[in-house]
């Protein structure tokens, strides 16, 4: 059981640097020549232009060695028939289309290293060894993999008949499904690089804001449990806290508190504490009221503190967790659109206030479209890992 504990720990750490990663930018050009009374820029749309970090790519007209246009990418006009260089510059993320491994690594990891660690507790100090059962296991997987098949199928049904509304044709709209081709959306940039590159973002900061969430809510629910003391009577109220104050009212509360700081800019710490502040408490609080009380049998035994704590307590809390933890990671996600908007965190929230703003439907559609992918991805994930390694999910 270690092993597993070891191998979510290296899944952690792999899928937050690889967020970080796919946030990384660098200079990037694309050019085109030709000869003609009109230049035409070259074809662009399909890198991953940064625009929500370093603004959106611009065109660039070299005749003679002379800048004769710098500006926004359009065709520009001569007076007569030349020779011109059209270069397109600006910033991308060349590893932007790593950002759904990321998240769905954070995800995975978060999940089997709860599970993992509860067990290989149990193991030390109950000294129960746990062997992982194949009974029903295929059976169980091959359900999730259906209904997750099956939501997945009536998504691609809605969104194509949004395209056939829009005025495409079905073939068309199964096509732009299935090279992912929503089209160009924001500053001329595709709509799969706006949401890979706003992706980046929004994996960094839900993956360490779920992380700190779904551990130390565990880890207070058990001090709670256990002490009695401080720590349940400040569990218990901090729900008041969590459902009063939302994450975004957190967050204007922070970013005002940050005009008499050093805080003048969007950062990345008062958007995690935005994040996970309020749902420590609700995520503990959920766990701490719904674990069973010991029965006085159990407690007649003379059973040591660790069994009752490892055993029945932890048992019982593991269930608990798998329930509620694909739904914060959901919870979390809708929070997470409005701070990055508060913040101006280049993530997916800012990504579909911009498009709002601007009226740019198809981003839109491509967002709702990758949310609830990712929606449906999450919750598959936690029931096929809890199925993995508790026979008991499987009936």
């Amino acid at each position: 059981m270690r092993i597993l504990v070891w191998f979510s720990l290296f899944l952690l750490v792999l899928g937050i640097l690889i967020s970080w990663i796919s946030t990384i930018t660098q200079e990037f050009s694309v050019m085109d020549y030709g000869y003609g009374k009109i230049a035409f820029p070259p074809k662009y749309s399909q890198y991953y232009w940064s625009v929500l970090v370093a603004g959106p790519p611009r065109g660039e007209v070299i005749v003679n060695g002379t800048v004769i246009y710098k500006g926004i990418i359009e065709e520009v006009q001569f007076q007569k028939n030349q020779f011109y260089v059209y270069a397109v510059n600006g910033k991308i993320q060349p590893y932007a289309d790593l950002s759904p491994l990321g998240l769905l690594l954070i995800l995975l990891g978060t999940g089997l290293g709860l599970r993992s660690t509860a067990l290989a507790l149990q193991e030390k100090y109950v000294k129960e060894s746990f062997e992982i059962e194949g009974k029903g296991l295929t059976t169980y997987l091959a359900k999730r993999s259906g209904n997750l098949i099956s939501s997945l199928i009536v998504i691609l049904i809605i969104t194509i008949l949004i395209e056939i509304k829009s005025g495409f044709t079905v073939i068309k709209a199964v096509q732009h499904l299935l090279t992912f081709n929503l089209g160009n959306g924001i500053y001329g940039v595709s709509v799969d690089s706006l949401l890979l590159t706003s992706l980046s973002f929004t994996d960094l900061l839900t993956g360490v804001s779920f992380i700190l969430t779904v551990y130390l809510s565990t880890f207070l629910t058990l001090r709670a449990y256990s002490s009695k003391g401080y720590i349940y009577f400040i569990i218990s109220r901090w729900k008041y806290i969590g459902n009063a104050l939302s994450s975004w009212v957190i967050g204007i509360g922070l970013l005002y508190l940050g005009n008499f700081l050093s805080y003048h800019h969007p950062n990345f710490i008062f958007p995690v504490i935005s994040l996970f502040f309020p749902y420590i408490g609700i995520f503990a609080n959920k766990m701490l009221f719904s674990i069973q009380t010991i029965p006085r049998e159990v407690i007649a035994k003379g059973l040591t503190r660790e069994i009752l704590m490892y055993k029945h307590v932890m048992g019982n809390l593991m269930l608990v967790t798998l329930s509620t933890i694909s739904a914060a990671f959901v919870e979390m996600l809708i929070a997470e659109f409005l701070v990055e908007s508060i913040f101006g965190w280049p993530g997916l929230g800012t990504l579909a206030r911009i498009s709002v703003d601007s009226g740019n439907m198809r981003t839109i559609e491509g967002i709702l479209l990758f949310y609830s992918t990712l929606v449906l991805m999450s919750n598959a994930i936690s029931d096929m890992v809890y199925g993995f390694l508790d026979p008991r999910v499987r009936k």
